[in-house]
């Protein structure tokens, strides 16, 4: 059962790219950007199977994919700003995210293991991209369930939010040598993030197929939605 999961959520990856190509928003620079790096996380997933089961290391290959995937879900969200200041402040993370992935690859990252710094630090900002993102179109739009940003932001939430807690984890699970946790965090792990890829499809599909759970949740009343805004 666990491993069916596991490969299920490999697998799973393919759905919102399907869902990409199905409503044909090619126009959509943020949707783009995003179906590419789904791809490149499904391609770093089949890769690290492919070693893995030849008993070969490889971690390597995670941190070789992070900077592509980093700097494809920032770009994504530049294109959903709607003001010039946090578009620029969203590239400008990328961009330095880039420089600060290669100082700390050579002097104090190991290919080998999981990643301590590297990774935690682009769960942070594409958490922070999704969080400000959810925040600011909160207070324009009245129907959130029926944008993109909303379900592909709460999927980088619950993905990215799950693994910055997951790989430390991880990686002293695997210094004790306690080898069935450790299996048993990846199944956890696992099914997350098929929820989060599910979220994902959500969002690639809305815009087209109007996502209203019964009609009453796609629409937040103005009054409703400062209010929660001002409490938070």
């Amino acid at each position: 059962m666990g491993e069916a999961l596991t490969y299920g959520s490999i697998w799973v990856q393919l759905v919102p790219v399907v869902a990409f190509v199905a409503v044909r928003r090619w126009a959509n620079v943020a949707l783009t950007l995003t179906a590419i790096s789904v791809l490149v996380m499904l391609a770093q997933d089949l890769l690290m199977v492919w070693f893995g089961s030849r008993g070969m290391n490889n971690l390597w290959v995670s941190h070789a994919a992070m900077p592509v995937t980093t700097a494809l879900i920032l770009w994504a969200y530049s294109h959903w700003q709607v003001r010039g200041a946090p578009r620029s402040a969203i590239r400008v993370a990328a961009a330095l995210y880039l420089l600060i992935w290669v100082l700390l690859s050579l002097a104090a990252e190991s290919f080998m293991q999981f990643s301590r710094f590297t990774g935690p630090m682009q769960a942070i900002l594409v958490i922070a991209a999704a969080g400000y993102t959810l925040v600011a179109h909160f207070r324009e739009t009245d129907a959130p369930l029926d944008e993109p940003w909303f379900w592909i932001s709460l999927g980088w939430v619950l993905y990215f939010g799950s693994g910055v807690m997951h790989d430390p984890i991880s990686h002293l699970l695997l210094r004790a040598g306690e080898l069935d946790y450790l299996r048993l965090s990846y199944y956890l792990k696992a099914g997350i993030n098929v929820l989060a890829f599910a979220l994902l499809t959500g969002g690639f599909l809305c815009g087209r197929f109007r996502l209203r759970f019964g009609g009453f949740l796609s629409q937040v009343p103005a009054p409703l939605r400062s209010s929660w805004l001002r409490s938070s």
